[in-house]
């Protein structure tokens, strides 16, 4: 009998071995950090496909529910590229989280390199959707309520000198691009809006900062002078 048990015990380590534990395997996170590869010894190509995997892995397990078990904190401790986005929410739905990940220089260059991944849950369900791929658009913080969703942050290709706003709406479980519908003019600041882009910047070209106020975003200039209000509904409007 025991010679029995024995058998079926060996037996049945061998499925594991050879099947992987495939189904531990889906909520394990990336192995490793591969989109900051330090490894001189590959070549452009091998890391650059790493790097892609990586960002594809960080996708596929963001839909997990062992990545939502983890803080947002804790999760982008994880990794030198992956950081937390604040997120202010104020709707019912308090399930929203946030990630920048920052690709490689050497692999990508100084400007379009970074990735923005949006992830909420709803009932049983987790969603990701990508916000930004391979941009310019460092993202820094976001405010959600009801009427849609405004991811701020810096550009590369502008340094600390222009404040982006991105403006995006939620339709069912997907996450759509919203156009700026208003018009926005100050004295001291340059309004560029692209589709559902808004850069601003200072007249001076000094660089410029910005807070979440949760339903606001204060901008200000590296003075602390010439300070302005934007409120975030369906659009920004200047206070």
């Amino acid at each position: 009998m025991k010679k029995g048990i024995a058998l079926f015990i060996a037996v049945l380590m061998s499925v594991f071995v050879f099947t992987g534990c495939d189904w531990f395997k889906e909520n394990d996170p990336p192995a490793s950090n591969g989109n900051q590869s330090g490894d001189t010894e590959k070549s452009y190509e091998q890391r650059l496909e790493e790097s892609e995997k990586f960002v594809e892995d960080f996708y596929n397990y963001l839909q997990t529910e062992a990545s939502y078990e983890i803080s947002p904190k804790d999760l982008a401790k994880k990794y030198s590229s992956v950081y937390e986005v604040e997120v202010k929410n104020n709707t019912s739905n308090d399930t929203f989280r946030a990630y920048w990940v920052s690709g490689d220089p050497t692999l990508y260059g100084n400007l379009e390199k970074e990735w923005t991944f949006l992830q909420w849950k709803d009932g049983g369900t987790i969603y990701v959707k990508k916000l930004e791929e391979k941009s310019g658009k460092k993202a820094r913080s976001i405010i959600i309520n009801t009427e849609g969703i405004a991811v701020i942050g810096y550009d590369n290709v502008f340094s600390g000198k222009q404040i982006y706003v991105s403006l995006f709406k939620m339709s069912g479980n997907d996450i759509l691009d919203r156009e700026q519908g208003g018009t926005l003019e100050h004295d001291k600041y340059v309004f560029d809006v692209s589709e559902n882009d808004i850069y601003i910047s200072s007249i001076l070209y000094r660089d410029i900062y910005f807070e979440n106020l949760g339903t606001e975003i204060k901008i200000l200039d590296e003075n602390n002078k010439n300070e302005i209000i934007l409120s975030f509904g369906s659009e920004l409007t200047l206070k």
